[in-house]
C-alpha cells in the first residue's frame, strides 16, 4: 500500500538519523518529517549501545507532533512502532517475528531491528517525539555476543528499502491515525512470547528476577506477578 506520508528527506550518510531529526524538529518540521540514511557513522540503540549502520539496512527517525499525547504515553509509541514493523515483515515477506519487550524484534530468537525514542518537551507537554528504527536489511550484521540477523540473510536476496520503508510509514500511520493504545498494546501482546514466563531483567541498577503477569497499557511498564511489581525499562530475557 502507498503511504500518505510525503516528506521524508534521504541522506547519504548521517552521523545518525536521531541527531538530523532533532535538527530538523528543533528547526519547525512538522508532523511526520521521516530522515532517512544510507548508513549512519554513530547509529545507537537503547541504554548507550552502539547500533551497526552500514549500508544496506534501513535507518530512519520519524518526527512525531501528537497534541493528545501525555508525557507518561510517550513510550507506549514504541509499542506501537514495533507493532507496524511486525505487520511489514510479515505481510511483504510472510515472514513470523516475536515482539519482545520493550521494543525488540526478533526471528526465531535472533534480533532483527532496533528502536530508540527521545521525548521533546515544552513545559507540561510534549513538543515533539522522535522515533528512530534500524532495520536489518540487505546488510549482514558482524556484532559479537549477540544474536542478530538481517532479512536479506532470511529471504536470500537483496530486498527494496524504499518498498519496506513505504511498507512501514504506511501500517505506523493507519496505527496512531485513530491513536488508542488499549488496543495497541492488545495486539502487541498477541505477537510477543514472554507472557507468563519466568525471565531476568536486567537495569541500570540490578537484575530482576520474576514471572511476566501483563504490560500495563498506561505507560508501557513490564507487570510482575511477584507483588505485582512494575518495571518501566531494562532487558529481559527469558530464565
Amino acid at each position: 500500500m502507498q503511504t500518505n506520508i510525503k516528506n521524508i528527506h534521504f541522506f547519504k550518510k548521517l552521523n545518525s538519523t536521531m541527531d538530523k531529526a532533532r535538527e530538523f524538529a528543533k528547526n519547525g518540521a512538522p508532523n511526520f518529517t521521516v530522515i532517512v540514511s544510507e548508513e549512519q557513522l554513530e547509529g545507537r540503540g537503547r541504554l548507550k549501545r552502539v547500533w551497526e549502520s552500514k549500508k544496506g539496512g534501513l535507518y530512519f527517525t520519524v518526527i512525531l507532533r501528537l497534541e493528545d499525547i501525555k508525557i507518561k504515553e510517550a513510550p507506549l509509541m514504541n509499542f506501537a512502532v514495533s507493532l507496524a514493523l511486525y505487520k511489514t515483515i510479515e505481510k511483504l515477506f510472510n515472514i513470523k517475528a516475536e515482539l519482545k519487550w520493550p521494543n525488540d524484534i526478533l526471528i526465531e530468537g535472533e534480533k532483527i531491528c532496533g528502536i530508540l525514542s527521545e521525548t521533546f518537551l515544552k513545559g507540561s507537554k510534549i513538543e515533539y517525539l522522535n522515533i528512530g528504527i534500524g532495520l536489518n536489511v540487505n546488510n549482514i550484521p558482524n556484532v559479537e555476543d549477540k544474536k542478530t540477523t538481517s532479512l536479506t540473510k532470511l529471504k536470500k536476496e537483496k530486498l527494496n528499502l524504499k518498498t519496506i520503508l513505504n511498507e512501514f510509514l504506511y501500517e505506523f500511520e493507519k496505527l496512531i491515525q485513530n491513536l488508542d493504545f488499549k488496543k495497541i498494546i492488545k495486539e502487541w501482546k498477541e505477537k510477543t512470547f514472554f507472557l507468563n514466563k519466568k525471565v531476568k531483567i536486567i537495569t541500570f541498577k540490578e537484575e530482576i528476577v520474576g514471572t511476566v503477569k501483563d504490560i500495563d497499557e498506561s505507560d508501557g511498564s513490564l507487570i510482575l506477578k511477584e507483588n505485582n511489581r512494575k518495571i518501566a525499562y531494562g532487558d529481559m530475557f527469558l530464565c
